[in-house]
């Protein structure tokens, strides 16, 4: 097992990810990956002062058919505290697997991407799975 360190993204947020990761943020999208490995992390948030909040599931769903994706694989993956969670995974024509996971608070909401080769993604990513069960809001 790696060795992890916490990290907030934002100050909404945080989560633990391995101690030897690399980062980089462009805007609002923050990026993991792990030398000599394929996987990779992506993160953004939204905060929501007023309003309701979409779910997971319909966010989800939105996401989906905006890329045009038409067969999706639930998955069982959900952040250990969050009220509100639903995620897919979707290969694509290069052989890349995708996560794509929605955590929903009342007033966050977290997207996720986890991505890599679908023959080894669930071998060589469990960190990036581990990362985003272990998603915490800050608030």
């Amino acid at each position: 097992m790696k060795a992890l360190k916490y990290v907030m993204p934002t100050n909404s947020y945080g989560l633990f990810i391995p101690t030897d990761s690399e980062e980089r943020k462009d805007g609002d999208l923050v990026s993991y990956w792990c030398k000599d490995n394929d996987v990779l992390l992506q993160l953004s948030s939204h905060l929501r002062n007023k309003g309701e909040q979409i779910s997971a599931r319909n966010r989800l769903t939105a996401r989906l058919a905006r890329e045009g994706r038409t067969e999706a694989a639930p998955e069982a993956l959900e952040a250990k505290e969050c009220p509100d969670c639903a995620a897919v995974s979707v290969l694509d024509a290069n052989g890349i697997m995708w996560i794509y996971f929605y955590g929903v608070w009342k007033d966050l909401m977290v997207f996720a991407t986890i991505s890599g080769k679908a023959g080894s993604l669930r071998e060589t990513g469990m960190w990036a799975f581990d990362a985003v069960r272990s998603i915490r809001h800050a608030g």
